[in-house]
């Protein structure tokens, strides 16, 4: 299902009227269970590559028939150009979408099982916000957060549904997106600081004298960070993943970001 940007208005008097009866509208009551929650994951993001995903994960201790989040960021830099439900928990749904209005910066994302099974119990991904911004931006840190608006006697925000259409707040924790400035570029594996950014053999004999023959530390340390662990430190580890890059067909390094 293809989401399209719509006025935020419009999507929550379509969702009143349309699901008036539905998983989206129902009796406010307090969760009996152990409170659900939903949280976005922190994220470390570069300020040069000019954008970042951040994922949304929640847990449920029941069967859920809808959710609907509604969430805010707090950086004018910072946009979501989309929200993707692929690989996450509820991408099987069939009424399921999200508008974003960029100029107070908000989206409200709302899912509902209509004539699949509802959500199972279970814990993992919701969905992937993806934020852009421009690669001047100074590092920093930006917050995602939850909201509500009262429309009536209708409540939209970041409410869950069971299969009973009784509605409740679940547990909420805000998210950081971090931007820092960074040498780093594309993958890693420059380790030598090749003007051309190629990673080759070469890359690979400047790690092997750094480690062993008291060579030159790398110009850009977290390209030496092969393996993306973000230990902050060229290792056995780092040099074991890059011969298996070079020589064994082995996973490429992950990106900067």
């Amino acid at each position: 299902m293809k989401s399209r940007k719509r006025n935020i208005n419009f999507l929550i008097l379509f969702l009143t009227i349309f699901f008036c009866q539905s998983a989206l509208a129902g009796t406010m009551v307090i969760d009996s269970l152990l409170p659900d929650t939903l949280w976005i994951k922190p994220v470390i993001g570069g300020t040069t590559t000019g954008s970042v995903s951040v994922p949304i994960m929640f847990v449920n201790d029941e069967a859920l028939s809808g959710l609907e989040v509604f969430l805010t960021w707090d950086s004018p830099q910072l946009n979501i150009d989309s929200f993707s439900f692929v690989g996450g928990r509820v991408e099987y749904a069939g009424i399921r979408g999200y508008d974003i209005d960029s100029l107070n910066r908000t989206i409200i994302i709302h899912v509902i099982a209509y004539n699949e099974p509802d959500i199972v119990v279970g814990s993992g991904l919701l969905g992937s916000l993806y934020f852009s911004y421009p690669v001047t931006i100074s590092p920093g840190f930006t917050y995602v957060d939850t909201i509500s608006v009262q429309n009536g006697d209708i409540f939209h925000g970041t409410a869950f549904s069971d299969s009973y259409n009784n509605r409740f707040i679940p547990q909420f924790r805000i998210g950081q997106i971090e931007l820092i400035a960074s040498c780093c570029v594309g993958i890693r594996g420059n380790f030598n600081g090749s003007e051309d950014g190629e990673i080759n053999i070469t890359d690979l004999t400047a790690m092997i004298a750094y480690l062993f023959k008291e060579g030159a530390a790398p110009p850009c340390p977290e390209e030496g960070d092969i393996d993306g662990s973000f230990d902050g430190t060229v290792n056995i580890v780092d040099l074991t993943f890059f011969i298996n890059y070079v020589f064994k067909e082995g996973p490429a390094p992950p990106d900067c970001f």
